[in-house]
């Protein structure tokens, strides 16, 4: 599952940073098809962490290396209402700035939703 429009993301240690093209994909479980000799099987399951992927504004109050290095908690808005914390989560993967935005992705290994 994922939810289109990110409006908030807070960051424990960091507060709320204004943020643009986000996708945020909650904790679950992922279904694949089986396949052996004669075709589908079945399906298995396997647990997927928590991802959100985001283009940060960048400001005075949001240095690069800070959200490089980020550890901790993370809580997450929709523009339908739904809030969801993303706990111990890290950003994972290349940190960019570009034109004014800080390109990253944060992940958890869970995700509950919190309102």
């Amino acid at each position: 599952m994922s939810i289109e429009k990110v409006l908030y993301i807070d960051l424990q240690g960091l507060g709320r940073v204004l943020n643009d093209n986000s996708d945020f994909a909650p904790a679950g479980k992922s279904a694949e098809m089986e396949e052996y000799e004669g075709g589908p099987a079945g399906f298995s399951e396997k647990r997927v962490g928590a991802k959100l992927s985001c283009e940060i504004l960048k400001t005075p109050a949001v240095p690069v290396m800070a959200i490089r290095d980020f550890s901790g908690s993370i809580t997450v808005q929709t523009e339908e209402g739904s809030t969801y914390l993303m706990p111990n989560a890290r950003a994972t993967g290349e940190v960019k700035l570009s034109k004014g935005r800080i390109s990253v992705t944060f992940e958890s290994l869970t995700s509950q939703e919190v309102g």
